[in-house]
């Protein structure tokens, strides 16, 4: 018998990489037994009789047993067409290096020096159950730490190579999802060419804000989410799945409570953490509600090729709203 939890993680932005419709088939077909199978025929392992499925809106996470040694394992299975397999491996790469350099992230386990598996054209990986929890406000040692954190985490992903991932400049970015919400016919036809005209415009004057900063890898969807504390470890940094190329202050500013002008004083924390490492990217601040609206274009293109999703109606039937469209093109008229 299968004990399972199943649950689903509302918030969880993803990559511009968008998921064709034909993979959906052999995503559901992915049960438990299944998974089973692909786990123990890629890792040798020998599963006990459990199967708990974790949050993970985007990817599918289940908590497995070893059955000799009863340890516990997370296993997560990537979203098909989403990333390709060169992708996942930087992924990887990454960690491995990261870990390396005692930056506290959690690695996946190789198996005959292998971590990333793929099965019937699905991609995943195993990782050790570590337990944590978020934080949901932090103290001003804690501000400090993750200042840290990023900036050691920058250090030494600045001049890291090769690296497969996005480049993410409203240029690169935007424009493919600009593209996928026309193809995807989800914006009311009466709003559809106010939209494009606001997105193009936006591409159009905030792309050079962009590219004249420096660009290196990410983590990309650093918010507190992604920062789990374990006691007598203190902060980790974890989901390392949409790692991007991009400014540093992409790190930064999803991490703080409020509007970036109304948190003057978290920043000065992160600040004096980050800079430990490396100068703080000061300069950058100014680019931040580019990069909020970025993430919001990139949000509603990748919600659009859910539509036919069960879960769709119920967390995501607003974006056919015109509400919603013309609050976006508001905000996005705002800076050209």
């Amino acid at each position: 018998m299968f004990f399972i939890n199943i649950s689903v993680q509302q918030n969880k932005i993803t990559d511009q990489n968008m998921i064709s419709l034909n993979h959906m088939s052999i995503w559901d077909h992915l049960d438990e037994l299944t998974l089973f199978d692909h786990v123990e025929s890629a890792t040798g392992l020998k599963l006990a009789n459990l199967c708990l499925q974790r949050k993970s809106y985007i990817n599918r996470v289940y908590e497995l047993e070893v059955k000799d040694t009863k340890e516990r394992i997370i296993v997560k299975f990537y979203r098909p067409g989403r990333w390709s397999k060169d992708m996942i491996q930087s992924e990887h790469d990454v960690l491995s290096h990261l870990a390396a350099l005692d930056i506290p992230v959690i690695c996946p386990i190789p198996f005959n020096n292998v971590t990333l598996f793929t099965k019937n054209d699905i991609h995943f990986t195993c990782f050790p159950k570590c337990g944590g929890r978020t934080v949901d406000e932090f103290t001003d040692a804690q501000w400090e730490q993750v200042g840290r954190i990023i900036g050691r985490l920058h250090l030494s992903l600045e001049k890291f190579t090769p690296f497969k991932r996005d480049i993410w400049t409203p240029k690169n970015i935007t424009t493919t999802h600009l593209d996928t919400l026309l193809k995807q016919q989800i914006i009311p036809f009466h709003l559809e060419d106010q939209v494009k005209q606001a997105i193009t415009g936006f591409i159009n004057t905030q792309n050079d804000l962009i590219e004249n900063t420096t660009l290196f890898p990410l983590h990309g969807d650093c918010h507190r989410g992604n920062l789990i504390y374990r006691p007598e470890e203190g902060l980790k940094l974890i989901d390392f799945d949409d790692m991007v190329i991009g400014p540093a202050i992409q790190d930064i500013f999803m991490l703080l409570p409020n509007h970036w002008q109304d948190c003057e004083y978290e920043l000065e924390l992160i600040q004096k953490g980050y800079e430990t490492f490396r100068p703080f990217p000061k300069k950058e601040v100014k680019i931040i509600r580019t990069l909020q609206l970025m993430r919001q274009i990139h949000f509603s293109a990748w919600c659009s090729i859910q539509q036919k999703e069960p879960h769709f109606q119920t967390y995501f039937s607003y974006l056919k709203d015109d509400k919603h469209w013309y609050e976006l093109t508001r905000q996005l008229k705002v800076t050209q």
